[in-house]
């Protein structure tokens, strides 16, 4: 989930608008005789992503039906012909907006899908999964945030149609392999988390753009990400892009100007970065402000000698 009110602090003011069909023109490229190609933007798919947005567009259709039983007792029952047109039109939603990404940017395209939880992150991830089993019990309206790691975690299944969406995540995967398969997509199943092996792709430019709307890829070093991103029919595909160049020219409540890709890692742990529980009281712009002490022996930034 990475780091929380990281993404809204800087993307506004930071990241600038694209329109996806800029990138048809290729990505300059200098070769080892010095002089310049042009070939495809490289462009890596964070798939959790859009299948999250789908679950959300069509998760109405996983309302349970009321039966009244014999001793006149109503009872929910779910619905498996709901359920399989549900799980139909989530990877319609995603393998449509795929195949528009590669249509209007021409780019090449390579769909990272999740692959085990790190060791390090078991007892996170249990905790999540306790919320996601909250949600779904409730019916996905009353997840309470206990503390500000759960924030995000709640936001995202309390505004979920109808419980349950989740609970068909894997579904939605394998009937997306098929589907990629068919369309020629290429695909990779990271070792852990699709997100750092999607940050250490950019950080070792296999790819030039990321499409993902995960905090944890600036802080894992990744170089270009496209957040907000949008596919509809009749109009153009567009999104936000922030660059880790640029996020020093994000102008809110904190300052990250002169932060390194090591202080950025270090910021992440520090508040818990979605790996463990941050140290209480410790929110971004406390965190901002200890890191730099840290690194800079008490002074505002490495240019201040005073």
């Amino acid at each position: 989930m990475g780091i929380d009110g990281f993404l809204l602090g800087v993307l506004e003011t930071a990241g600038r608008p694209v329109d996806m069909r800029d990138f048809a023109f290729g990505n300059d490229e200098e070769v080892r005789s010095h002089k310049r190609s042009r070939r495809k933007y490289r462009i890596g798919v964070d798939l959790t992503s859009l299948v999250l947005k789908a679950a959300s567009e069509f998760g109405d259709m996983l309302g349970d039906e009321q039966r009244l039983t014999k001793y006149g007792r109503t009872q929910f029952v779910k619905n498996d012909e709901k359920t399989q047109d549900f799980i139909a039109q989530c990877s319609e939603f995603v393998m449509k907006r795929l195949k528009r990404l590669r249509n209007d940017s021409d780019s090449d395209l390579l769909v990272v899908f999740e692959g085990q939880t790190p060791p390090i992150k078991a007892k996170e991830a249990a905790r999540r999964r306790d919320i996601r089993s909250v949600s779904d019990q409730s019916g996905g309206f009353q997840v309470q945030a206990t503390n500000d790691d759960d924030r995000i975690e709640a936001m995202y299944y309390n505004r979920q149609p109808t419980a349950g969406a989740f609970e068909h995540f894997g579904s939605i995967i394998l009937d997306l392999v098929d589907s990629m398969e068919e369309a020629n997509f290429e695909y990779l199943v990271a070792p852990y988390e699709a997100n750092s092996q999607l940050a250490f792709m950019s950080s070792r430019g296999i790819i030039d753009l990321i499409i993902s709307e995960d905090s944890d890829l600036m802080v894992h070093g990744a170089k270009a990400v496209i957040y907000n991103y949008i596919s509809g029919d009749g109009s153009p595909d567009k999104g936000r892009l922030l660059q880790f160049e640029d996020i020093g020219a994000a102008q809110g409540k904190f300052d990250l100007s002169d932060f390194s890709p090591v202080m950025m890692g270090i910021l992440n742990i520090s508040i818990g970065g979605g790996c463990c529980e941050r140290l209480g009281g410790m929110g971004l712009e406390t965190a901002v402000n200890i890191v730099r002490q840290a690194f800079f022996g008490g002074h505002a930034s490495p240019l201040d000698t005073t």
